[in-house]
This record gives structure tokens, C-alpha cells and sequence, in this order.
């Protein structure tokens, strides 16, 4: 057909649950729930290593298998207007995916020869080649439920007897259950004979009107059919003869909609229609159409999600990790027993080549624990790199355990604070936190230096065992400047904790070091004036961190239970009386899940406090700035559902309103960023929403207006859109400003002098 005639690519099972899902109701719940059943779905006991192509069920229950789709049921769904849904499909897998989703029809269609084979049009594929694709069709159904039709192609019908013949090839060899038929109305003769011998011969037969793709050179193009009346009554006549000649089923392509349903009131067999109108009795649309993965979606094809986007953001995923080492991780590979592989090198005689093997075997296994356990025991170095609020704050809390502790940033007024007076801590009510600064709050408990060769020499010439860094996101944009700061910092599998706001900004550090791990809390901090970091703790509430391991850790989950960096962290908090608990590491599903968490409750506080100026807890408080960021959160949760992260079943504000609720009195850090002329971190959170909405086909608009909306005000220097709604709280002093506007300056320089 023609909506077929682009070049397409392979299909996901995940990427086509939820598009045929979505296309038979609008629930987002149900794209959901078949996305996570695709595993399960797919899964045999007797998988090879490369999957399994034909669907198995795995439940323990034996569930009473569909009934076959037949004539008799089409026929009733007719009568009873009860649409039929058919589907053009060329393989296996998803044959096995549109009978699990309840289509009644599939049509391994000429079409083939374009969107799989890459052809110019659907003439060149071959009746062997159909046969072949046919088979796989079939081969995925589990329980044969839907009816397997066989697209006749370009010349396989040049004579009556060749067509009889390669139907019954088509039902024999293919095992198709019936055949279709182009059949041109230059033809009309023929094709009616054609149909009386295939029915004869016990060969049922779909016919084909309106636009026939096989004859698009004696038809001027790939056009609409029967828009004058005279061509629209041959249309309906034609259709009666091929009824009358033995015809099952027949499909209308690009002919118009009333046209179409004149048709079907004309004759008393089911009709498919593909951009010809609602009035059929069924609609017909090819796989990659409807997901999206053809580069040009043709006008009568409905899109039901861009997998093509989904597929890029995958494949793209693929090669960043192959380049970066990330893959393949032990968890993908099998390795020798110590044993079995002492053995070889022996048999080896450990000489020549060999030789090599056993120096990799000594070093290989030393790499593997360095990536795959933070460090044996609790580290006696570490760098912070970044002096803002965070910064401070895990400079002050690991001191509290860790003999040397630097802190990496710009000679500004609050680190001048810090060297002249110490720090003082404080709660969000202005309350002291003695246990936080220590036994002498006059004095800091960590070094604050301002650049690398600064923080080694702190060390007394060796590098630090951890290095956190706390950097604002968009400072971490470029690999090539974040390894020039980081320069003489790290060492191979030295251990990295980077506890930056969005999503994106691990990628650079993940250039930079393989051992990355990654903080997501909602601890909040601030900077009121220098010399003074402000943490705040609501009473009778818990703070919470969580750490997500490296992508190219070795060990499992429970083999991070007892990891020495979460141990050290909630002992750190302890001492300090930070009622913060910090988990184990977690699997790559929870990973995603956390880090998304966090993004649906950024984008809705960060930039919607920035825009209107307001503290986080004021927008509880307003019904319009509730409104906004409630829809912002729920725009994120919806592009992270479509990815497939594991969010709740449904939305809810409480996902973001509780984060408000115990950060009342904070200003957020884009709202500081804001006021203070500075780049804000608005394309790492609201701006990745957005990227990947587009990416996914959700809509994010009030994200997108967001981030527009935060880039105006960076650029134009406005502190906020409308000032009335401006809290005397969030007045920035002159020389608060100037601390804060050093700090920006400097940190975003002293690592690299």
C-alpha cells in the first residue's frame, strides 16, 4: 500500500505494545502495563543467547487459548459494526506482539520490498521472498489466532495459472490462511476470472480497489481514486463483480470516505479501508507507519508514537557506551573460573603471547574491584570541588569522619568568611546546628583551596580517595573543559560522587571516570550570607539519599549493601544530627526511576519559583502558581512513563507538593541563579523534559514555555515577571550579591588554574 513507501528499520516488542495499545484507547495506564509485561511476554526456558523470536508464556496457569479468527466472526463484525482492525507486519516478533493486542487480521504485505528491503517501490520483491516473510508471520503467532494473509506480488499473476498457482504456494509453503489480490480497474476482466479460478481451487481472496500500488506508472502517481462521479460508480460496480466473482474481503485504498462507505453499504463482505474514511468496516495501517519509524509519516497513516525517536535515544545510548567503555559490563559477559584459567596458562607455558594474558590477569581483577567497590574502607582524602551550597554542605558533613576534607573553589567573600571566621550552620528556621559545625565553629574543618594544584598540595602531594563533585550542572556541560578542571584530581578508578540537579550532567563525568556515582537527594541548602550555610530540616520529617552506582560496577545490588561510601555518608549525617538516610546502591531500573523522581519534582518548583519569585512554599499558597507547576510535574511524569520509567500507575502532585511543603522557606537555586544574572540550570531539568518529549511524541508545552521563559530572564536581566508576588525574604542585599556573583565567577575558573 502506499502509505508504505519509505524505508523503515527493526522494531522494539516495548515500542509496539505501547503504540497498538494506545491506538485502541486513549489510557495511558495501559501503555504502562504492556510496556512492563514485554519481558515477561518474550521470555522462554529454552531462550538462546540473542532472544527469543516466537512468544512464549511463562505463567504457571494454562490459560484457555483465543478462538481463531475466521470468516463467520468477520462477517458478524460487519453486520454488527463492530470494526476490524488489520495490520501490514513482515516478521515474527511482531505478528507475535499485534495477537497479543487483539488484531483480527495481518497482511504481510508487497510492501516489504520498501520498508524492510529497502527498495524504490514494492516491485522488485520476489514470490519466494513473500513466502519467506509469510512463514516468519507465522511462526510468531502463539496460539494462530489472527488470519494470515499473503500480499500477491508484482508479476506472480501475470496468467490465471500463475496466479492459481502461487496462491496455493502462498497457503501450502507460507502458511497463509488467504491471498490478496491487486486488482487494477484497467484489468477488470482478468482480475475477475483470476478470482472465480483462486475460488474454485479453495484459494480465498482479498480484492484491492482505488489506488493499487503495483500499477502506480499507468495510474499517474500514487493518487486519490474515485473523486469524479463517473470514476466513483465504476468503483462501487467494480466492487460488485469482484463480490460476485468469489472476493472474501476487500480493501479501499485512497479512495474518498464517501465513496468508501457507499461501497461497503453495496456489497455484504467485510471492507478495509486505508485512507479511505471511517465507513469501513475495518481499517488497515503498517506497523512502522503507525510507530513512527518511517522518516516521513504519509499523510493518510495516523502515528501513534515515534518510535523512530525512542530507537534513536536507545542506539545512540549503545554507541556512547561502547565508546566511553561503559559496555560491556561484567554482568553481559561470562568469565573463566580462576582455576579453569590458571590451567590455560599453563597449557600455554605462559610464554609469547601468553605471557601478556597472565600480566592482564594480575591487573585485571584489582581494576574490576577498584570499579566495582568504592574503596575498601572509609577514605582519608577527599575533594569537593564546588563551593556553593551543596558543596559546603558535604565539605562540613564528610569532615566529620574524614581526616582531610578540601573544599575546591573561588577566592570570594564566603570563602574569605570561611578561612577568617569558620562556618556557621544553621537550620531553616535560623536555628544553630551545633552538632553540624563541630566543637569549633570558629573555625572550618576542611581546607578551602581554589584549584587543583591547590588541593594536592592540602593532600601533601597525592591525589584525593573521592572527589565529589558539586558543580552546577551547566558547568559540566563540555567533557573536554571538565577533565582539564578535574586534571590531576582523579586517577584510574578512583571514585566520583556527582550530586548535580537534572539529567545530563553525569555524562561528562562519565567520560571523565568509569567509577561515577551519583547522589539524588532532597536535602536543601543554602547560602544566606558568607560564612553561613542554611540546611533545612522540617521537624519530624526525614531527609533522604540515595546513591546509583556505576554503570560498569561489576557487583549486583546486594552486593552493595554494605558499600563503604553509603556507609560512611549516613555515619557522617549521624554525627552531624542530620536525620538523612542514605540507601544502598540500586539496580539500573530504580536508578532511572530515582533520578526522574527528582526531575518531575524540580520542574515543577525550580522554575516556577524563578519565573514568579517566589519561595518554594508560596506556591502551595497560590492557586495559579499551584496550577502551573502542578502541570509541568505532570507533563515530566508523562514523557517518563512513555520511556518506561517506573513511575506510579497515576499521577499525582504529591510528588512534588511534599518536597515543597518541607523546603517552605527555601529560594531555590534557579531563583537565586535568576536574580543574580547567572546561568541557571533550567536546560538540565525543565529543558530535558522537553528533549525528550519531542523525542517520545508527548507534548510538553508548559515546560517548553518554562524554559523559555527562565532564558528571557537570564538574559535580560529580570528578576522575576511579576514583583508583587516577590517576598520580602527574597531581597538580595548588595553584598550578598557580590558574595554570590564572586562565587559563580570563581567556581567556574579556579579548577582550572
Amino acid at each position: 500500500m502506499s502509505s508504505l513507501y519509505l524505508k523503515g528499520g527493526p522494531l522494539t516488542s516495548t515500542l509496539l505494545r505501547r503504540s497498538l495499545m494506545a491506538s485502541s484507547t486513549a489510557a495511558g495506564s495501559h501503555i504502562l502495563s504492556v510496556a512492563r509485561s514485554s519481558k515477561r511476554m518474550f521470555s522462554s526456558s529454552t531462550s538462546s543467547p540473542y532472544g527469543s523470536a516466537k512468544p512464549t508464556p511463562t505463567s504457571g496457569k494454562k490459560s484457555k487459548a483465543p478462538k481463531k479468527v475466521t470468516l463467520t466472526q468477520l462477517n458478524k463484525f460487519r453486520r454488527q459494526g463492530h470494526k476490524i482492525t488489520m495490520m501490514t507486519c513482515y516478521d515474527a516478533m511482531t505478528a507475535g506482539i499485534a495477537e497479543e493486542c487483539g488484531v483480527e487480521l495481518l497482511l504481510v504485505g508487497d510492501s516489504v520490498s520498501n520498508v524492510v528491503h529497502g527498495h524504490d517501490s514494492t516491485v522488485p520483491i520476489s514470490m519466494d521472498a513473500m513466502i519467506l516473510h509469510t512463514q516468519a508471520v507465522r511462526r510468531g503467532l502463539a496460539h494462530h489466532r489472527p488470519m494470515v494473509i499473503g500480499d500477491m506480488p508484482f508479476g506472480s499473476f501475470l496468467t490465471i495459472e500463475d496466479g492459481v498457482k502461487n496462491g496455493a504456494r502462498f497457503i501450502k509453503e507460507g502458511g497463509a490462511d488467504i491471498v490478496k489480490l491487486e486488482s487494477p480497474a484497467s484489468s477488470q476482466e482478468f482480475s475477475t476470472e483470476l478470482i472465480r479460478r483462486m475460488t474454485a481451487a479453495g484459494i480465498g481472496v482479498v480484492g484491492h480497489i482505488g489506488l493499487t500500488p503495483q500499477s502506480h506508472v499507468q495510474m499517474g502517481g500514487y493518487r486519490i481514486q474515485g473523486k469524479a462521479a463517473s470514476a466513483a460508480c465504476h468503483l462501487i460496480d467494480f466492487a460488485k463483480e469482484l463480490e460476485a466473482a468469489g472476493c472474501i474481503m476487500l480493501v479501499m485504498e485512497c479512495v474518498p470516505g464517501e465513496v468508501a462507505r457507499l461501497v461497503t453499504e453495496a456489497i455484504s463482505i467485510p471492507t478495509i479501508g486505508i485512507g479511505s474514511g471511517p465507513d469501513t468496516s475495518g481499517q488497515v495501517l503498517v506497523v512502522h507507519d503507525l510507530l513512527g519509524l518511517t522518516p516521513r509519516a504519509p499523510k493518510l497513516a495516523k502515528q501513534f508514537v515515534n518510535a523512530r525517536a525512542l530507537m534513536n535515544i536507545g542506539v545512540s545510548k549503545y554507541v556512547q557506551e561502547v565508546k566511553s567503555g561503559q559496555f560491556p559490563g561484567p554482568e553481559t559477559y561470562t568469565r573463566m573460573k580462576p582455576v579453569e584459567y590458571d590451567m590455560l596458562l599453563e597449557e600455554l607455558n605462559t610464554t609469547g603471547p601468553a605471557a601478556a594474558v597472565e600480566g592482564e590477569s594480575e591487573s585485571r581483577p584489582a581494576a574490576e574491584e577498584s570499579s566495582r567497590m568504592m574503596m575498601s574502607s572509609n577514605p582519608t582524602r577527599v575533594a569537593v570541588v564546588g563551593g556553593g551550597a551543596m558543596g559546603t554542605f558535604f565539605a562540613q558533613a564528610l569532615s566529620k569522619k574524614v581526616p582531610d576534607v578540601a573544599l575546591m573553589t573561588g577566592p570570594h567573600s564566603h570563602a574569605s568568611a570561611m578561612n577568617s571566621a569558620g562556618l556557621d550552620c544553621i537550620d531553616g528556621q535560623g536555628r544553630a546546628l551545633p552538632a553540624l559545625e563541630g566543637p569549633q565553629p570558629a573555625a572550618t574543618p576542611f581546607r578551602v583551596v581554589h584549584n587543583a594544584d591547590e588541593c594536592l598540595d592540602a593532600f601533601g602531594g597525592t591525589t584525593p580517595e573521592l572527589v565529589v563533585v558539586a558543580s552546577k550542572a551547566w558547568q559540566l556541560e563540555d567533557p573536554a573543559v571538565v577533565k582539564k578542571q578535574l586534571s590531576g584530581l582523579l586517577v584510574d578508578g578512583a571514585p566520583v560522587l556527582s550530586i548535580q540537579n537534572g539529567i545530563g550532567a553525569l555524562d561528562a563525568l562519565s567520560i571523565v571516570s568509569n567509577n561515577v556515582f551519583q547522589a539524588v537527594t532532597n536535602v536543601g541548602c543554602n547560602l544566606p550570607r558568607p560564612g553561613v550555610l542554611e540546611v533545612n530540616i522540617v521537624p519530624g520529617t526525614e531527609a533522604w539519599m540515595k546513591l546509583i552506582p556505576p554503570k560498569t560496577a561489576a557487583a549486583t545490588t546486594s552486593q552493595y549493601r554494605e558499600d563503604p561510601l553509603a556507609r560512611l555518608l549516613t555515619t557522617c549525617f549521624k554525627d552531624a544530627q542530620i536525620p538523612c538516610q542514605v540507601s544502598d546502591a540500586v539496580d539500573d531500573d530504580e536508578a532511572q526511576q530515582m533520578v526522574w523522581d527528582k526531575l518531575i519534582v524540580n520542574s515543577a518548583i525550580n522554575p516556577v519559583t524563578a519565573v514568579f519569585g517566589v519561595l518554594n512554599g508560596d506556591i502551595l499558597d497560590s492557586s495559579q502558581l499551584y496550577s502551573l507547576a502542578s502541570a509541568a510535574a505532570h507533563e515530566a511524569y508523562n514523557v517518563a512513563r512513555v520511556m518506561g520509567v517506573k513511575v506510579p500507575s497515576e499521577y499525582s502532585d504529591e510528588l512534588w507538593v511534599e518536597t515543597a511543603r518541607c523546603t517552605s522557606s527555601n529560594v531555590s537555586s534557579m531563583l537565586r541563579d535568576v536574580r543574580l544574572g547567572r546561568p541557571t540550570e533550567i536546560n538540565f531539568i525543565n529543558g530535558q523534559v522537553v528533549r525528550f518529549g519531542s523525542q517520545v511524541g508527548v507534548p510538553t508545552p508548559v515546560n517548553r514555555a518554562l524554559v523559555t521563559m527562565v532564558a528571557n530572564m537570564q538574559q535580560s536581566g529580570d528578576a522575576a515577571v511579576d514583583t508583587t508576588l516577590t517576598t520580602s525574604s527574597l531581597r538580595v542585599s548588595s553584598e550578598e550579591k557580590k558574595h554570590l556573583h564572586e562565587a559563580t565567577v570563581h567556581d567556574q575558573t579556579s579548577t582550572s588554574q
